[in-house]
């Protein structure tokens, strides 16, 4: 009955955008304004209206928190040994996690595997008797971490 009471009452809106209770329409002017809005906010419709704008909050939070995490991220075009090493990743990380391998872009495959750079190179031009591949650590990211 008494929220009854309360929305049957005209308000005035509030007009400054910063009110977290804008819409809610209490008059400032009127002496019990104050305490129309502290009852107001104990009904479970106030409990309704918090939720919402909340909720719209949290939205608009992680909107923003995804534009910041795509701000100036641009990731690399896959080049040839990028699409090789990915074809056989599952393979290689079972068998020879840590290792290096050497691939040759032009044959489409790994040439060589060794714990060190220089053992999968040489083992590469030993098989090809080319000199240029691409590296990669199995399983990582990275060839070597500085």
């Amino acid at each position: 009955m008494e929220q009854q009471k309360l929305f049957k009452r005209s308000h005035v809106l509030a007009e400054d955008d910063n009110d977290p209770y804008m819409g809610v329409g209490f008059d400032a002017s009127k002496p019990l304004a104050r305490f129309e809005k502290d009852k107001f906010l104990k009904t479970p419709i106030a409990d309704s209206l918090q939720t919402i704008k909340l909720v719209g909050e949290v939205d608009k939070l992680q909107a923003e928190l995804a534009k910041l995490k795509n701000k100036g991220v641009k990731k690399r075009p896959l080049k040839p040994a990028d699409r090789i090493y990915n074809r056989i990743k599952k393979e290689y990380e079972t068998e020879h996690f840590g290792k290096i391998i050497a691939i040759d872009v032009h044959l489409k495959r790994v040439v060589g595997i060794g714990d060190t750079l220089d053992d999968a190179y040489e083992q590469a031009v030993e098989e090809t008797g080319r000199e240029q591949f691409d590296f990669k650590r199995v399983g990582y990211s990275y060839l070597y971490k500085l």
